[in-house]
C-alpha cells in the first residue's frame, strides 16, 4: 500500500520586539476569528500563560482592539495550568485574567480548576469540554486556535521532555507530576492540539534558538514535545523576534548545512522547501513569530 502523504506550510514572522510581535499575532487571531465567526456563528480559543504572550493580552484589551473582536462570540478555554488557585501569581488563567479578560465584555469562559485535586480536576476539564463541543467519548474536539509557547527544554502547554503526556492519545485532558517543575499540571493532550485549525506558537528569547531551530525542522524526527505539534488539518503558527539564529536559518529554509544563511524576510515560509503559504488561514501551515 502506498504511504499517504501529509503536507505542513510552516510560515515564519521574525519581529524586531515582543510589542511588533504582538500586533501580527493579533491580526493572524483576528482573522481566523473572524473566519470562525463567519462559518460556525462561535469563535473557540485555548489560552497558554507565562511572560510571553503578556504583550499580546494587553494588545487585545487596549481600546484600538477590544472594539475589533466580537467577544460575546469567543469562548475561552486554556491549554494548561498549575495546579493553584485562581487568584494565585501563577494561575495561567489569573494571567489571562488580570492582562486582558478583565478588561473586555468577555462572558464566555472555562477555567482550568487548579486548586482541586489535580484528578479531579483533568477530569472535570475534560468534560466540560465535551458538553460545549457537543462530542462522544471518542472524539477529540476541534478547537479554532491554540495559543501555545516554547520553553528552552522544548516543553509546549505543560507537555514535558519524557513527560507521560507525549504517549497519550485518548484523554484530552491529563494531570501529571512534573519534577522538574516539582509540580502538578493540567494540560490538554497532543490529539487535541493536533486537531485545532490553527496553533500558533509564542517565541521570545536568545536561550531558545536552539531548540527553536529543532522544532521549526519538520524533515526530522519529532524529539521534543513542541515538535509533536504537527497538526493534521490547520494552521501551525510561529511568531519570533528578529534574531532567528543561523543555525535554524539553514534547518529551516536550506536543507544542505554547507549552504551560506539567508536574510528571511518578515513573512518567510517553508514546507521542508520554501514556497507561499495560502491565503486561507484554515489549510495546513506552521507559522511562527519569535523575539530574541
Amino acid at each position: 500500500m502506498q504511504a499517504r502523504s501529509r503536507s505542513i506550510h510552516l510560515s515564519v514572522h521574525i519581529h524586531k520586539n515582543p510589542a511588533a510581535m504582538a500586533e501580527r499575532a493579533a491580526h493572524i487571531l483576528a482573522a481566523a476569528c473572524e473566519e470562525a465567526v463567519a462559518e460556525r456563528g462561535v469563535f473557540k480559543i485555548a489560552l497558554s500563560g507565562g511572560q510571553t504572550p503578556i504583550p499580546l493580552f494587553r494588545l487585545l484589551a487596549a481600546h484600538d482592539w477590544a472594539d475589533r473582536l466580537p467577544w460575546d462570540k469567543i469562548t475561552f478555554f486554556w491549554v494548561d495550568e498549575r495546579c493553584v488557585g485562581p487568584d494565585h501569581p501563577e494561575s495561567n488563567y489569573g494571567l489571562a485574567r488580570r492582562e486582558m479578560l478583565s478588561h473586555l465584555p468577555v462572558t464566555h469562559f472555562f477555567r482550568m480548576r487548579g486548586e482541586l485535586d489535580p484528578v479531579k480536576a483533568a477530569t472535570m476539564y475534560e468534560e466540560q469540554i465535551r458538553a460545549d463541543f457537543n462530542i462522544g467519548p471518542n472524539e477529540i474536539p476541534r478547537f479554532d486556535f491554540m495559543l501555545l509557547g516554547v520553553g528552552d527544554d522544548g516543553h509546549t502547554g505543560s507537555i514535558f521532555p519524557n513527560s507521560p503526556a507525549l504517549l497519550e492519545r485518548k484523554r484530552l485532558v491529563i494531570d501529571q507530576y512534573v519534577p522538574e517543575r516539582k509540580a502538578d499540571r493540567l494540560t490538554l493532550t497532543l490529539p487535541v492540539l493536533n486537531n485545532s485549525r490553527c496553533c500558533m506558537f509564542l517565541v521570545t528569547g536568545k536561550e531558545k534558538h536552539a531548540v527553536l531551530s529543532k522544532t521549526l525542522n519538520l524533515l526530522d524526527e519529532p524529539t521534543l514535545p513542541a515538535q509533536f505539534v504537527r497538526p493534521a488539518a490547520c494552521a501551525l503558527s510561529l511568531r519570533t523576534r528578529r534574531l532567528l539564529c543561523e543555525r535554524a536559518r539553514r534547518v529551516v529554509f536550506f536543507r544542505e548545512v554547507s549552504c551560506p544563511p539567508m536574510s528571511i524576510p518578515p513573512d518567510a515560509t517553508a514546507a521542508g522547501a520554501v514556497s507561499a503559504p495560502p491565503a486561507c488561514i484554515s489549510v495546513p501551515m506552521i507559522s511562527c513569530c519569535w523575539t530574541a
